[in-house]
């Protein structure tokens, strides 16, 4: 009994075998960002939109074609992000020691010799030419800056939910308004007390 060789399938669809409208109407919904087929089929030239969108979706090609395409867009976006994450571990997390040679020395001479994870902290470099006026000597000098650490870790801990925003305590008290009314009658008031005295005293014999 013989045995039959399987051959691995390509992923997707291809674009050559769509006709004129599907290839139009795939790139208007790639080109769509919420991906709305009756306006993709507008946008394509179909002069019934909702109808031609409904029988395009369900052309095997067509929607093998959008799949591979979104998979391939996450995959790419996906990357990114990966990518940025890893910028910013590189900034946070950084070694200061990293930046000298054996000998404790900055390295400053050859850029070439600082490890890749300092060289992609480096937010900008300068250079300067100081000419002598007297002898012509020329003098250079290199600045160079780093990304701050404070900052890619406050962008790390953002990202990782580490801090969220401030939330006021805010604390709303019952207030006793027949406790206030009560306070406010037991309460003497320093006027009518001395106008009182001074009554009390005018009545009594001298």
């Amino acid at each position: 009994m013989g045995t039959k060789l399987i051959k691995p399938r390509k992923r997707g669809g291809n674009w050559k075998y769509l006709t004129s409208g599907q290839y139009m109407f795939c790139l208007e919904m790639l080109a769509s960002k919420m991906m709305n087929a009756a306006e993709a089929a507008r946008n394509a030239g179909y002069h019934n939109p909702a109808q031609a969108a409904n029988k395009l979706m369900k052309i095997k090609r067509v929607a093998l074609i959008l799949k591979k395409e979104m998979e391939e867009r996450i995959d790419r976006t996906k990357l990114s992000a990966d990518r940025i994450l890893e910028e910013v571990a590189y900034c946070a997390l950084r070694d200061p020691l990293d930046l000298c040679d054996e000998n404790g020395k900055i390295i400053m001479d050859d850029m070439r010799k600082l490890p890749e994870r300092i060289r992609r902290c480096i937010d900008g470099i300068k250079l300067k030419r100081y000419v002598d006026a007297e002898t012509g000597d020329v003098t250079e000098t290199m600045e160079m800056k780093l990304v701050s650490k404070m900052s890619a870790l406050e962008l790390a801990a953002r990202h990782f939910g580490l801090i969220g925003p401030q939330k006021l305590d805010v604390r709303v008290l019952p207030l006793d308004f027949d406790a206030m009314v009560l306070d406010q009658k037991n309460s003497a008031d320093p006027i009518e007390e001395r106008l009182q005295l001074e009554e009390n005293g005018s009545e009594s014999p001298s």
